[in-house]
Parts: C-alpha cells; structure tokens; sequence
C-alpha cells in the first residue's frame, strides 16, 4: 500500500466548483454575522425598552 505524498493530496478544483465552495462558505459567514446582529440588537432592544419605559412609563395601546 502506497502512502500518498503531499503533492498528490492538493486540492485540484476547477473554477466552477472554488466558486461553490467559496460561495457557500460566505453564505456561512454571513449567516454567523446576521446571528451575532440579531442577538446584539436583541439586547440592546431589550435594555432601550426598559430606560424608556422607565422614563416614561408603560406605553398605551391605543391611540384616543
């Protein structure tokens, strides 16, 4: 049993397919970036929601 050298072990990929690859690993990265936006505007939401309800009391429902 041979054991394969380095050279034998590159990644021969034509265009098309480092354009899959790369496409899906940016999508991954954005997918990653969109969740860290949502959980820090979550937060922050959260803690504007509290100050102002603080500040200026529970908001009415209706507008009369």
């Amino acid at each position: 049993m041979r054991v394969a050298a380095p050279e034998d072990r590159k990644m021969n990929l034509s265009v098309s397919e480092w354009l899959l690859y790369g496409g899906i690993g940016i999508m991954a990265a954005a997918a990653v970036i969109v969740a860290a936006g949502v959980a820090a505007f979550t937060l922050t939401g959260r803690k504007l929601g509290r100050k102002l309800e603080e500040e200026y009391g529970k908001p009415s429902i209706g507008r009369n």
